[in-house]
C-alpha cells in the first residue's frame, strides 16, 4: 500500500500559501481506493486516488459510486486544477466546474503563441478563442490537438451513457455531405 498518495498534492497547494486541510481515508485493502475531502480556504472538494488512474477529481454532484469527472496522473497538475476550480467557484458562485480551453492550455503548460503557431493563426485569435462562449466542435478539436490531446465527447442519460463520435461514419469515409 502506498504511504499517503496525497502528500505531494497537498504540499503543492500549501506552497501557494493557502490554508489547506484534508481528511484522508486509507483503503482497507492493499490495492483499494484512497479518498480525501480537501478544503482550501473554505472551498471543498473530494479527490480519490487509485493506482490505475491516480488522482480522480470530482466536480459534479453525482455522489458516491460514480467515476471521477477528471483524472490526473501528476499531483502537481491535480493541485493546479484544484486551484483553478477554487478560483472559478469564487468568481462564479453557481459552481460551474468544467474545464475551459484556457484551463486545458495552462494544464499542458503550452503558451498561446505556441498554440497559434501550431494552428497557423495569430496569438490574438487564440486569445479570442479561449474567451469565446461558443465555438465549433472542429475548432475545439483542432485546439486540443494543437496541445497534444484528443477531444472526446460523451452523452449521459438516466439509463445509458457512452462516447459520441465527432464525425459521422459517412463523413469520415470520405464521401461528400449534402447541404441541407
Amino acid at each position: 500500500m502506498k504511504a499517503d498518495p496525497f502528500f505531494e498534492l497537498l504540499e503543492a497547494l500549501r506552497r501557494e500559501g493557502l490554508n489547506v486541510q484534508a481528511d484522508i481515508d486509507a483503503p482497507s485493502e492493499p490495492n483499494g481506493e484512497w479518498w480525501a475531502d480537501i478544503s482550501v480556504e473554505g472551498w471543498r472538494t473530494t479527490v480519490s486516488w487509485r493506482a490505475s488512474w491516480k488522482f480522480g477529481v470530482y466536480t459534479s454532484d453525482e455522489g458516491f459510486g460514480f467515476k471521477p469527472d477528471e483524472v490526473y496522473a501528476d499531483p502537481q497538475k491535480a493541485a493546479l486544477r484544484l486551484l483553478q476550480l477554487r478560483r472559478r467557484t469564487e468568481r462564479d458562485r453557481n459552481g460551474a466546474a468544467a474545464l475551459t480551453l484556457k484551463d486545458v492550455r495552462q494544464l499542458t503548460a503550452v503558451s498561446q503563441e505556441v498554440v497559434a503557431e501550431r494552428l497557423n493563426k495569430g496569438q490574438a485569435e487564440v486569445s479570442r478563442l479561449e474567451a469565446r462562449e461558443d465555438a465549433k466542435l472542429s475548432t475545439i478539436d483542432d485546439f486540443v490537438r494543437a496541445l497534444g490531446g484528443t477531444l472526446e465527447i460523451s452523452v449521459r442519460f438516466d439509463d445509458f451513457s457512452g462516447p459520441l463520435a465527432l464525425r459521422s461514419p459517412r463523413a469520415s469515409g470520405g464521401r461528400a455531405r449534402n447541404a441541407a
